[in-house]
């Protein structure tokens, strides 16, 4: 093989490995190999739901760690099976030890919906858009599902979001936990 081919042989590499990275942030299912389609464990055992009334604190702050009043991609279990789950959109709400109190985005408007979703306990706020949806759609917060984060499951930041719509969707969380 020449110069030329081992060059873009491992230009076109590390570019897939940038593309699954970016994938995997898309709200791709985690798996062992990465492979879209499938499901796994959770990657911490420390990840799952917490009960009753998180601490609220809203203190975004520019660096390279996550704080509470950012949105993150994480994993997040599904409720049907909490050892398989999927990256996500997540609003940190607060701290819970060395774990972060989440909950969950989904672009899928619950509103059109509320009365079946609240007869099942399940509570949707309208969040708006954000850079975590890369197609621009409006997000909705599950309210009434917090969510313990382990730091090393988050998979990237998407941005701070401002008081007022943090307030909003922790109002409500208040009310429904």
């Amino acid at each position: 093989m020449n110069k030329t081919t081992s060059r873009l042989l491992g230009a076109v590499a590390s570019g897939a490995a940038k593309a699954a990275r970016t994938l995997l942030r898309r709200r791709s299912p985690i798996t062992a190999s990465a492979s879209a389609g499938s499901t796994t464990a959770a990657p911490s055992a420390r990840s799952g739901e917490l009960t009753g009334a998180p601490t609220i604190t809203y203190a975004p702050k520019t660096g390279s760690k996550p704080d509470p009043g950012e949105v993150v991609w994480a994993w997040v279990p599904y409720e049907e099976d909490a050892s398989q789950g999927k990256v996500r959109p997540v609003l940190l709400i607060g701290r819970e030890g060395e774990d972060f109190a989440g909950v969950m985005f989904s672009s899928v408007n619950h509103h059109q919906d509320a009365a079946q979703e609240a007869s099942e306990g399940r509570y949707w706020v309208k969040v708006g858009k954000g850079a975590w949806d890369s197609k621009g759609r409006a997000s909705y917060a599950r309210v009434d599902r917090v969510l313990r984060i382990d730091p090393e499951t988050i998979d990237g930041r998407a941005e701070k979001l401002d008081k007022s719509r943090f307030t909003k969707v922790t109002d409500a969380v208040l009310k429904h936990c």
